[in-house]
């Protein structure tokens, strides 16, 4: 499960809740030490969108595109930003 990682304090509560250890910047930290992938050994995943937001759109798209992602078309405003949102970050890999 992946959450935005700027509120940390919801991100320990709902680690906790889940039976994940909460210091998970130290978890984090280890695993980068050890050089394991530490997003294959935690359930709660803090994401940064300003470091990851290509693979977080990337992903979105496919998700969407693949129907696990219906989105009420009384939304189309919503429908259209995200498809803009991707086109531009594919046209930006692409140059």
């Amino acid at each position: 499960m992946y959450i935005d990682g700027s509120n940390p304090s919801f991100i320990r509560s709902l680690k906790q809740l889940l039976g994940e250890p909460s210091d998970y910047e130290k978890v984090i930290e280890y695993y980068k030490k050890i050089k394991w992938h530490w997003k294959e050994h935690m359930q709660v995943i803090p994401v940064n969108f300003s470091t990851e937001h290509r693979e977080m759109l990337g992903h979105a798209k496919m998700l969407m595109e693949s129907g696990m992602v219906a989105i009420n078309p009384a939304f189309d405003k919503l429908v259209t930003a995200l498809r803009t949102a991707i086109e531009n970050q594919v046209y930006f890999i692409a140059s």
